[in-house]
């Protein structure tokens, strides 16, 4: 387990939850900032979600010497 992969892929899921909750709730705001807060939140998610699984899973995977 890779620990900074996993806490930076927190981090990037946190914000990008928090981008789709701002373009869920910014209607009647600024329209240029409206389309893109959404399309970066779910591209946060994604990547987030990606480090996530990268810091559990591939972090483990140590390469053998051969002799």
């Amino acid at each position: 387990m890779r620990i900074d992969l996993l806490i930076s892929g927190v981090i990037l899921f946190a914000i990008g939850v928090i981008l789709m909750h701002l373009f869920a709730m910014m209607t009647d705001y600024i329209t240029t900032i409206y389309p893109l807060s959404g399309y970066m939140g779910i591209g946060s998610s994604i990547a987030g979600i990606l480090l996530i699984y990268a810091g559990i899973f591939l972090g483990s995977r140590r390469r053998r010497r051969i002799r």
